[in-house]
């Protein structure tokens, strides 16, 4: 299996000291 060479995608810088994941992908959709 070969590596990652290349990923496409927007990023959002978040201004904050802390960051909870919860801010990004709220817990209900991580569950399986």
């Amino acid at each position: 299996m070969s590596g990652v060479t290349r990923i496409a995608g927007r990023a959002c810088p978040l201004g904050l000291a802390n960051v909870d994941t919860d801010m990004i992908i709220a817990a209900d959709h991580l569950k399986t």
